[in-house]
């Protein structure tokens, strides 16, 4: 099995962990502390999250494909790393002091003053994470291995400390404690990838990419993030719960779908500094085929099953999140394929500036669109902002993408994917009709229509990547047999 085959088991994997998670926690914990408490950590983790965005100047994207250049190159990968770290440890530094002076400061954040005290302690354990390396030195059965892992002891603390709706702070602070493992389990392993070192750095060589990269991180933020703080100060925390929630639950599934996309980018990286367009554009006919064949019917059957799910996972409490959810499913593909001519093209060929150029016009459609429709519709206009400033980026995506290499995507492949995706609806009415309840539901619908999908892809459209995948499980389970 090649490298890169691998890595997107192993991806998926981590992928698969990330979804059990909220599988395992939200119906509970959106039970015990109620939308006030999820809004009020929703609220706190997406102020924090400007902070961290901005400590961090782009490393999570600008490490990777730095790393990966220098993969083979023990001396200027150790110089690099280290150049890195230190930038990064100093603008935490800076940053956490204007953090602390804010929440302290001014009366609508001091009343969150407990959780903000611990998303300092998130702040710093970001810097000694460094994901970045581990990725770009395609380390990603290390990564799968540790995400499980703290999965794992965040889900057993969870059960065991959240109790009641007071809880909040038990909950943030277990969060914080599953990140703090994840950087001590790194810091562990990178010590054999790397040697930390003070000699002879160049510190601001970075600096210039690394401000672009930051210049449309910090754009893109306005558009992903900054719609539920609008939503906070305007509405309130029920409202944020409701938007947050629907949030969350897609973003499950940009997870799983992200999972093979995202270990082709040291590869692509590597190739357009070697200028192997070719090998490129194979791996760019991949995983957009990889992005079609999966997005669009999670879109379709997330349309579909919203409101069982909400019910699942939240509670009735938190049906109103249905049509939010429903809204918002639709960005699910989009931002697959923004993967794809954003992140695979445009970062790894080193052309930051095109991407920060349709991160600057999704955020005026998205502050357009939130402070037009907020006050009128709450959570609901949050949702119609952000499906409309993702899709906005994406059209500028693809027309920046397409200077850089001549890529051509099959546009018949989301479009079969389209067509079988629409019979799943007789088969989610039929269910329906019976009246069973929310679990019962899903239990039924979701398998026949993965079945009905995987079948139709396979024996009439004849999908390379579903035959491929049939191929796989057939040698193994040959093998398992003899």
């Amino acid at each position: 099995m090649s490298n890169i085959k691998k890595n997107a088991l192993y991806n998926i994997v981590l992928s698969v962990s990330q979804v059990l998670f909220p599988v395992l926690v939200f119906p509970y914990v959106s039970r015990v502390l109620g939308p006030a408490g999820m809004g009020s950590v929703g609220f706190v983790e997406n102020f924090t999250h400007y902070f961290i965005v901005l400590a961090a100047l782009g490393i999570p994207i600008y490490g990777v494909r730095e790393i990966a250049k220098h993969k083979q190159d023990d001396v200027m990968r150790s110089a690099v790393f280290s150049e890195i770290v230190i930038i990064h440890t100093i603008t935490t530094i800076i940053l956490s002091f204007v953090f602390v002076s804010l929440f302290t400061t001014i009366r609508q954040l001091y009343e969150y003053r407990q959780l903000f005290i611990v998303s300092v302690g998130i702040m710093y354990v970001q810097i000694f994470t460094m994901e970045w390396l581990f990725q770009g030195m395609e380390q990603f059965k290390l990564i799968a291995i540790r995400g499980v892992l703290t999965k794992v002891i965040a889900v057993f603390f969870i059960y065991i400390f959240v109790r009641n709706e007071d809880d909040t702070i038990v909950y943030y602070a277990i969060i914080f404690f599953a990140a703090l493992v994840s950087m001590l389990i790194n810091l562990y392993y990178a010590k054999d990838m790397v040697r930390f070192t003070f000699n002879n750095l160049k510190l601001l060589r970075h600096l210039k990419p690394m401000l672009y990269i930051l210049s449309f991180s910090l754009v893109i933020q306005v558009y992903t993030v900054l719609d539920t703080t609008i939503l906070g100060f305007i509405k309130g925390d029920v409202e944020v719960g409701y938007y947050t929630t629907s949030i969350k639950l897609s973003r499950v599934l940009i997870m799983v779908l992200t999972a093979v996309t995202m270990v082709m980018i040291p590869p692509i990286a590597k190739n357009f500094h070697e200028k192997r367009l070719e090998q490129n554009k194979q791996l760019l006919t991949k995983s957009f085929s990889y992005v079609s064949l999966l997005s669009i019917p999670l879109v379709i059957g997330l349309m579909l099953y919203a409101r069982e799910i909400v019910r699942l996972f939240a509670g009735d409490e938190f049906l109103p999140a249905t049509y939010s959810l429903q809204i918002i499913a639709p960005t699910i593909v989009i931002i697959g394929y923004s993967n794809v001519f954003g992140v695979q093209i445009l970062n790894s060929s080193n052309n930051e500036k095109l991407f920060f150029r349709a991160a600057c016009v999704g955020m005026i459609a998205s502050l357009t669109v939130n402070f037009t429709f907020i006050p009128p519709l709450g959570y609901i206009g949050a949702s119609i902002a952000a499906f409309v400033a993702e899709l906005v980026v994406l059209v500028f995506l693809i027309r920046f993408s397409l200077r850089i290499i001549d890529f051509a995507p099959n546009w018949m492949i989301p479009i079969k994917a389209l067509l079988t995706s629409l019979l799943f609806i007789p088969v989610y009415y039929l269910i329906y009709g019976f009246g069973f309840d929310a679990i019962i539901t899903l239990l039924l619908g979701v398998p026949l229509s993965i079945l009905l999908y995987f079948s139709l892809q396979y024996w009439v459209w004849r999908n390379d990547l579903v035959t491929d995948m049939v191929s796989i499980v057939s040698r193994f389970l040959s093998g398992f047999r003899s």
